[in-house]
């Protein structure tokens, strides 16, 4: 798959004539900067730098949507001849043969073209060859940057360096809004010529929207939603605001760094004070559409608002407890995901999301609406219902549409109860003759997890003995084995009978390019929905739903033994139970790690949360362990400023922490940190301060540190202890091109290399076998350290060691550019 994505990428890189390039660490990139003054954390409009004339016409923000954004792109850098790059070869003679050259920017210029032409060059070859000559043309640039800071490309080889970063996902929101802060701050673009100045550095600029007291301050802001990659189907937005003037200091906030996926979407909601709070928000919702019949659209929202205290200031999202989602709808473009509504006699308002899923061909979408109430931190779940099909729907749209609900809606109850009794000739023509016959078994099926087991009998029943359409066996046998396992194990045990019967039956049927071959289909089982062409059924009967109604019958006297007991009595696969009181109400509470598909690689964990009516199942998350957990550990541990209890389990080489809150009648899992490494966790420890809450985590001598950030209210990797390999020549980097400390760089480069490098992992394909990307690298920077130390006789003999052992090699291409042979 990752080699399909790198294709794919590479083809639009061709098309686009970017240049993108890496950069190990998000660590070393300030040197790329200007130096100047820092602005502090709260935007405030100076009169310390005057960025234009005063005779400059004022530019009036505007608001400009644009849902994908055009990103067209220009050449950055002043052109230059294509330089003819060097064959490989092996040095003519042994290092004292050899002198360093002088080098000047031209053969600087020189160098970085010649880096980007062997990095567009590449474009063809595996993963690993695209990020290594990345990582090469990067260590280029930002060697050029640091030796002439007064180049006169600089800005434009700054600019384009962020662009190559993509390439490697480094977090590139703060160079862009440094840079396009400092190019405002020193007159090289004024407001009103912002989008040719990013057009012209190979970004485009999407929104320009006026905003009022963002901050609270009562200043003006201006929202600017920035694009940076490849192109409009693959790239990167970042949202910025900016505060200042024309004939004052201009300052830039980010607000989001968004990441997106494939052909993104953008509606941006009217400033306004949503909450009632006295702030404005500003919200965004990012819709990626997937084509195909139906279309898939993954819609995510975000609502921001400026948070200013004692431990932060930056924009918070106040979703965060809203989930994204991926539906179907047949109207092309998803639309109108999320709105507000008033709430009669409040000041705030309902924050309302509606899934809209397809149901058939000219037939209404089944639309379920969530509502999210504000609860004086963020908006918070609470309740989730369909809305009422229309009563003038045709009978075949009804069907389609209580087929596409669940078990615990009345009106596809009623629909299915209805059409069951004076089945439509129809719907023989569009699904199948035993289409009655699949309807029957999913109406018993559904009624048998309503808790209504004598309708659900009689109907599983006369399909299994009387199926209307009894030349096909399907639908007869799903039902046999459902009764069977049923009557033995529980609803779980006959769930997965039923769904084990019909995945054997599905993997039997052939695809014809795209899907599946419904008239196939239809031919061998007597039934298949129309949109299954596409993806087929997910199951037909949830596994999961009948698991929460299974664990009604675990007794809240239940000790360990007993609970063991009870899960392998309803047949379902665990390897781990541990006791834990979850919500903090003294009663015994279970988390159980399962595998409900006996897959050997996921098993998923789920929580038993004890009430007074017994136990509520909560599906927690899943951890990726390769092989069978041997057992669980969990750990509570209190969240600051009063958001709440984390629980942390580990099972082996994974971990998983979460957080349990109210949801209406019942609770929500939020999951803070999935985790998964090579070799067993051995500890976990916290450590919290002030202002930072930081979780360790310890696989044998290695220790990694997640910090916790509150905005997103999740873990975020930060650091290993020792430092991994990648890290350590990120520190070596920051030593060269941030603090000219050679000396230090010299010693850590000489202490990796003794202790020993490890090259990424080389591909399976010849085709695409990646080179050497780590040693010849830090032999490089090695000569660079003792080029810039004056120390000419050192500097020479670590190139020459690059060139010899290496010579096909890019840093050894780099290496022998800085040589040249000694005069006879």
């Amino acid at each position: 798959m990752k080699r399909l994505l790198f294709v794919f990428v590479s083809l639009l890189l061709l098309a686009a004539c970017a240049l993108p390039n890496s950069t190990p660490t998000p660590e070393v990139q300030s040197e790329l900067i200007v130096t100047r003054e820092t602005a502090t954390s709260t935007p405030t409009v100076g009169n310390t730098v005057t960025a234009v004339p005063p005779n400059t016409p004022r530019f009036t923000p505007t608001y400009r949507p644009s849902r994908t954004p055009q990103n067209t792109r220009r050449p950055t850098m002043t052109p230059t001849p294509t330089p003819t790059i060097a064959a490989p070869s092996t040095p003519a003679g042994p290092p004292d043969s050899y002198q360093l050259k002088q080098w000047t920017e031209e053969d600087a210029v020189t160098a970085v073209t010649e880096a980007q032409q062997t990095f567009r060059d590449s474009l063809w070859g595996g993963y690993g060859d695209f990020v290594y000559r990345a990582e090469h043309a990067v260590l280029v640039d930002k060697e050029t940057l640091a030796r002439f800071p007064n180049l006169s490309d600089r800005k434009s080889i700054a600019w384009n360096l962020l662009l190559m970063q993509l390439a490697s996902n480094a977090d590139l929101v703060n160079p862009i809004s440094q840079l396009l802060e400092e190019a405002m701050n020193y007159g090289e673009v004024v407001l009103g010529d912002l989008d040719a100045y990013l057009l012209a550095n190979n970004l485009s600029l999407g929104v320009m929207l006026p905003a009022d007291n963002l901050f609270g301050n009562g200043e003006p802001v201006t929202v600017l939603q920035i694009t940076y990659g490849f192109n409009q189907y693959i790239s990167q937005d970042v949202f910025l605001a900016l505060t200042g003037s024309e004939t004052g200091k201009y300052q830039i906030t980010v607000i989001q760094d968004w990441t997106t996926g494939i052909r993104p979407q953008y509606e941006i909601f009217p400033l306004e004070d949503y909450n009632g709070n006295g702030l404005m928000e500003l919200g965004f919702v990012q819709v990626n559409n997937i084509n195909g019949t139906p279309t898939r659209c993954a819609g995510i929202l975000k609502l921001f608002e400026w948070r200013e205290n004692q431990t932060e200031a930056a924009f918070v999202n106040l979703t965060s407890g809203v989930e994204d989602f991926i539906m179907t709808a047949d109207r092309g473009w998803c639309e109108d995901l999320w709105h507000f509504e008033t709430i009669t006699d409040q000041e705030n308002s309902l924050l309302v999301e509606k899934q809209q899923y397809v149901t058939g061909d000219g037939c209404p979408d089944l639309v379920r609406r969530i509502t999210y109430v504000w609860n004086g931190e963020q908006y918070a779940w609470e309740k989730s219902e369909i809305e009422p099909l229309p009563s003038d729907t045709s009978a075949v749209c009804a069907i389609q549409w209580a087929d596409e609900a669940d078990e615990t809606n009345d009106q596809a109850i009623a629909i299915l109860e209805d059409a069951l009794a004076d089945w439509p000739v129809v719907m023989d023509e569009r699904w199948g003759p035993a289409s009655a016959d699949y309807f029957r078994l999913k109406l018993g099926m559904w009624y048998d997890l309503r808790g209504q087991p004598e309708l659900a009998q009689q109907q599983l029943q006369t399909v299994r003995d009387n199926p209307i359409a009894s030349e096909y066996e399907l639908a007869s046998n799903m039902a046999r084995d459902y009764l069977s396992a049923r009557q033995l194990y529980g609803l779980f045990a006959g769930c997965r009978a039923m769904d084990d019967d019909y995945s054997q039956a599905y993997q039997a049927i052939p695809f014809d390019g795209l899907g599946a071959n419904l008239s196939v289909m239809r031919e061998m089982w007597g039934f298949a929905a129309p949109k299954w062409w596409a993806y087929g059924a997910d199951h037909v009967c949830d596994a999961r739903t009948a698991f929460r109604t299974d664990v009604q019958t675990l007794s809240s006297e239940s000790d360990e033994q007993a609970v063991m007991a009870w899960l392998n009595g309803v047949g379902v696969s665990w390897t781990a139970v541990s006791l834990a009181d979850l919500n903090n109400d003294n009663l015994t509470d279970w988390l159980i790690l399962t595998s409900l598909d006996n897959s050997a690689t996921w098993w998923e964990l789920w929580a038993f949360v004890q009430n007074e009516a017994g136990y509520t199942l909560l599906y927690v998350g899943r951890l990726y362990t390769h092989e069978r957990p041997s057992g669980i550990t969990y750990r509570p541990f209190q969240l600051p400023a009063g958001q709440g209890t984390m629980h942390v389990v580990v099972a082996d080489k994974a971990l998983t922490a979460f957080t349990l809150s109210p949801q209406g009648d019942g609770w929500r899992v939020r999951e803070l940190l999935s985790y998964w490494g090579e070799t067993a966790v051995t500890n976990i420890r916290f450590t919290q301060t002030d202002t930072t809450l930081s979780l360790f985590i310890a696989q044998n001598s290695v220790e990694k540190q997640y910090d916790w950030f509150s905005d997103t209210a999740t873990f975020t990797y930060v650091a290993s202890n020792p430092p991994t390999q990648a890290e350590q020549i990120g520190h070596i980097e920051q030593l060269i091109f941030q603090q000219s400390d050679y000396q230090e760089a010299i010693a850590q480069i000489q202490a990796l290399l003794t202790q020993g490098i490890v090259e990424p992992q080389r591909s399976s394909n010849e085709t695409y076998a990646e080179p050497a990307r780590v040693e010849p690298r830090l032999r490089y920077l090695l000569g660079l350290c003792y080029e810039l130390t004056g120390d000419a006789d050192n500097a020479v003999a670590a190139y020459w060691q690059v060139w010899h052992d290496f010579p096909d090699n890019l840093y050894a291409l780099s290496a022998r550019r800085k040589l040249e042979p000694i005069a006879p």
